[in-house]
């Protein structure tokens, strides 16, 4: 049976590992958010086998850390959105260089 400590050591893990991907992300590092799926799937189990007055008493976590989700989504599309500039872009230089050739070697 699952306890309210185990609950808050759940949600202390998801926490960290927002934390980590949002420096992450803020560094321009790729990120892999495998490990919070499996973190949150986990985090869902145990809160949904509380009892309901006791779950009660983590509403309030649950709330920051749904909030703290929501704002590494928002990051997470905002890197994507500027990594595809990027691409973006480098895909029209390559497109330039084509089309103009090579600039002729000097000797």
């Amino acid at each position: 049976m699952s306890t309210l400590p185990d609950a808050r050591a759940s949600i202390a893990d998801v926490t960290r590992q927002l934390n980590a991907l949002s420096a992450a992300l803020a560094r321009g590092d790729a990120v892999d958010v495998s490990a919070l799926d499996q973190a949150v799937q986990m985090l869902c189990e145990i809160t949904a086998a509380l009892p309901r007055q006791t779950g009660q008493k983590l509403r309030g976590e649950l709330m920051a850390l749904y909030q703290d989700l929501d704002r590494l989504e928002r990051e997470m599309r905002a890197a994507h959105e500027a990594l595809a500039r990027q691409l973006k872009g480098l895909s029209r230089g390559t497109q330039a260089t084509q089309a103009y050739g090579r600039q002729p070697s000097k000797s």
